[in-house]
């Protein structure tokens, strides 16, 4: 019975006691909050990073509208745009001579290829509903004399470089694709 009594005793003591409660309670919240907090981080950085390339994509496509569909320049200018936000030819994007870009001139900075990047111009028969007629060809500017009108397209795909977060968990990491079309208008 004494040791009924000792045992009772210790057990309220026990009980009663709060020294490392706020240990174990952080030892059990921390991975969770950890966890949380480096996939918003990881998530936002492919938001961001997705946005950029979406702006790039966008800019080249606007290029590329504004010249002939047959305009053999367009595309590399459209790409280089696209990367960098310069032409073909400037200091920061040379297509013809280096397909890469270095990271501090590139949009995203491991974004660096131009061969993820593809302009193409696609012809659309136009029977007058589109725009008009051909006897009023300042009604629908960019159509050629067969008829046709264009819009170019440019898309592009990046793999994503991640932070390190999704490998972690055993992720592969996502290829960001982005797709944007104009209607060719014509030289500007």
């Amino acid at each position: 019975m004494a040791a009924m009594k000792m045992l009772s005793r210790r057990a309220q003591n026990f009980r009663e006691d709060e020294r490392g409660v706020a240990m174990i309670e952080m030892a059990v919240v921390l991975p969770v909050l950890l966890a949380i907090g480096l996939g918003v981080i990881e998530f936002g950085n492919a938001i961001y990073s997705k946005h950029l390339i979406t702006n790039g994509v966008r800019d080249g496509a606007r290029y590329a509208a504004g010249l002939p569909h047959d305009d053999t320049t367009a595309i590399a200018n459209a790409q280089c745009i696209a990367l960098t936000g310069e032409k073909n030819g400037d200091p920061k994007c040379n297509i013809l001579n280096t397909p890469v870009c270095a990271p501090q001139d590139c949009r995203v900075s491991w974004w660096k290829l131009s061969t993820e990047i593809s302009v193409t111009y696609t012809p659309l028969a136009d029977t007058g509903s589109l725009c008009g007629t051909l006897a009023s060809p300042a009604f629908c500017r960019g159509r050629d004399q067969s008829g046709y009108i264009y819009v170019v397209t440019v898309t592009a795909t990046a793999p994503y470089q991640q932070l390190g977060f999704l490998a972690f968990f055993g992720l592969n990491a996502p290829t960001l694709g982005v797709s944007h079309q104009e209607r060719v208008y014509g030289v500007r």
